[in-house]
């Protein structure tokens, strides 16, 4: 059975928004990657440190949450809100344990049928996310799409921070975002990203100091002339506790577009990823990959 590294494959966009769609896709299908087989290397440079005590673990989420929080230092936020979203957020992401979970994709768009897949996964000491099929062995770096998503300690401007929505069960936190859009080769659409605004919208639970949800999102719609409009672009991180991996994963994310353009019309599409029977092998051992803040996208 041949072994192959899979490193991304964009899904193909349209006109002004290829690129960007190259940034969102979620992930190959397991078909997609088979079809490729023949063209995908075989290397394995990936390169991790390995969390693999309780007190390693803490240090780390700590080490995470501290960033976090003198980031938030520029902002107007009260020291109990900067405390409730830099715990919650140091939480997000530990790395990527040694594990097993279901992926399930679904997506629909204006220009293709619906599809649906869904296969299992495995995270081995080695530092490789595989699935076993017929035709091949898929082998995924750490960085790919996974339960456990890579998130900088503080992605968004800090200093924007504000509370937006608040309960006594959780408070809703919104940040200005900076999208990294390479529109550099494309002319027709060039300055297209000067005119999206983003924001990131962070839900956290009070009680627990947990995360519940991302999302990030243009505020409002964008257009160029009578040639383009992008009504809605966003993309939803859903996050539950995993008791087995003593941490939290992203158990949902969903990316929409709604748009349409003067040479193709209508351009839509909605993409789901669920990720369930979530298992952590004992005892919990967690890698941590070398990785530049910037990789946040590289999903």
């Amino acid at each position: 059975m041949k072994s192959i590294t899979y490193r991304g494959r964009p899904l193909q966009g349209c006109v002004g928004l290829a690129v960007f769609c190259c940034c969102i896709t979620f992930s190959a299908t397991l078909a997609d990657l088979e079809e490729q087989a023949e063209e995908i290397s075989e290397s394995n440079d990936s390169q991790f440190t390995v969390l693999n005590t309780v007190e390693s673990i803490h240090a780390y989420r700590e080490e995470r949450r501290i960033q976090t929080k003198e980031g938030l230092s520029a902002s107007s936020l009260s020291d109990q809100h900067q405390d409730l979203i830099a715990s919650a957020m140091s939480k997000m992401y530990l790395g990527v344990p040694i594990s097993s979970y279901t992926h399930s994709e679904r997506e629909e768009s204006s220009d293709e049928e619906p599809s649906e897949s869904s296969f299992e996964y495995f995270v081995s000491e080695d530092g490789r996310i595989r699935h076993e099929s017929e035709q091949a062995t898929i082998s995924l770096n750490l960085t790919s799409a996974s339960p456990f998503l890579f998130l900088p300690p503080l992605p968004f401007d800090a200093s924007t921070g504000r509370v937006v929505e608040e309960s006594d069960a959780e408070a809703v936190f919104v940040f200005d975002f900076a999208m990294p859009i390479d529109d550099e080769d494309d002319d027709e659409f060039a300055g297209l990203r000067d005119k999206m605004n983003w924001i990131a919208k962070v839900t956290v639970g009070k009680h627990d100091q947990s995360p519940r949800s991302l999302i990030l999102m243009l505020e409002k719609p964008v257009r160029k002339r009578f040639m383009f409009k992008l009504k809605t672009l966003s993309m939803e991180f859903q996050y539950t506790q995993v008791e087995s991996c003593n941490g939290f994963a992203v158990n949902r994310m969903t990316m929409e577009m709604d748009a349409s353009a003067i040479v193709v019309g209508k351009l839509y599409t909605f993409a789901e990823s669920t990720f369930t029977d979530i298992e952590c092998e004992q005892p919990l051992r967690y890698l941590l990959p070398e990785q530049a803040e910037t990789n946040f996208f590289q999903f």
